[in-house]
């Protein structure tokens, strides 16, 4: 099984895949997304490096779970989204971040795709209350984050869902 982690904002030098792979014991593709390189948002160049690697499974957080979304719908590649942004511009305002975000990379939330929603209620960059209104099979933990410094405390659930994916 092919497993791949897009970043979030300010996450190219994220020690979540590796963590994550130390945690399950899988090898983790870490595709970096350089936002301010990819001013506007140009997803094609995430796109096409997703397609050179053809994943399985995509591990996304924050804005990188927000883009990658359409991706595992259009190729039927299931996600793993840690704290996932919902609603780009009303995130990107709060933190203050000036990244414009052409109307044609606003996520659809009215298809579904196999995936594992995983939110921390302490997150202070996202709202968790509004992830687990808006998506499916959200599992809420209490403290870790937006950063998601528990990710141990995750391993049980992320197993169950890439084995439930065999």
């Amino acid at each position: 099984m092919k497993i791949v982690y897009v970043n979030g904002l300010h996450g190219e030098k994220s020690t979540k895949p590796k963590k994550l792979s130390d945690i399950l014991n899988r090898e983790i593709t870490h595709i970096v997304y350089d936002y301010e390189k990819h001013q506007g948002l140009y997803i094609e160049d995430l796109f096409d490096a997703l397609d050179k690697e053809q994943p399985d499974v995509i591990i996304a957080s924050s804005t990188g779970a927000y883009l990658v979304r359409e991706y595992c719908f259009t190729r039927s590649v299931a996600l793993i989204a840690l704290n996932p942004v919902i609603d780009i511009e009303k995130t990107f305002r709060q933190i203050e971040e000036n990244i414009d975000i052409p109307y044609q990379y606003m996520t659809k939330y009215n298809h579904s795709i196999s995936e594992l929603v995983l939110v921390n209620l302490d997150d202070e960059v996202i709202n968790p209350e509004e992830t687990i209104q808006t998506l499916n099979n959200v599992l809420v933990f209490e403290k870790g984050g937006h950063r998601f410094s528990n990710l141990e405390e995750t391993k049980g659930e992320i197993e169950h869902f890439l084995n439930f994916l065999v």
